[in-house]
């Protein structure tokens, strides 16, 4: 009964997919075009496809 119970749990993970790519903070700022300082005041998650993306609204205080 234990294998079956832990076969039906870690079989849902397996189709589980992620892109993670690390870029350092220097590249970063190397590579943007505005940079701006301020609190995230709303945050919403969607999905399209197969992807799932973040909108974050942001209260700008400098820039």
């Amino acid at each position: 009964m234990k294998k079956l119970l832990l076969l039906i749990v870690f079989i849902p993970f397996t189709w589980v997919h992620a892109q993670i790519i690390k870029v350092d903070l220097e590249t970063k700022f190397l590579n943007s075009e505005l940079i701006v300082q301020g609190q995230i005041i709303k945050k919403e998650a969607y999905k399209t496809n197969n992807s799932i993306y973040t909108n974050y609204t942001l209260k700008v205080s400098n820039v």
